[in-house]
């Protein structure tokens, strides 16, 4: 175990889940991040991908939010034609 500032130990288990999470912070695909984890199953990486971080919650509402600010397309359209 490496002892640092941190709150929690960095363990090889650690660095490997914080790897995992990393890869799906930035939109690499499950069945990408299984093979790069070396991982038998799809189940095992699908676990992993679960634990969401409060950094992909904030990235998930700023998409939605960004989505959604034009209104729908119905709205822009009859604003247009009138």
């Amino acid at each position: 175990m490496i002892v640092h500032g941190l709150d929690q130990a960095v363990t090889p288990y650690f660095l490997r889940h914080t790897y995992c999470t990393s890869l799906f912070e930035i939109g690499i695909d499950l069945k990408t991040a299984q093979y790069l984890m070396g991982h038998a199953s799809i189940k095992t990486t699908a676990n992993i991908y679960t634990h969401f971080t409060e950094r992909s919650l904030d990235k998930a509402g700023k998409t939605i939010r960004e989505k959604l600010a034009g209104g729908h397309p119905v709205d822009k359209k009859e604003k247009h034609s009138r």
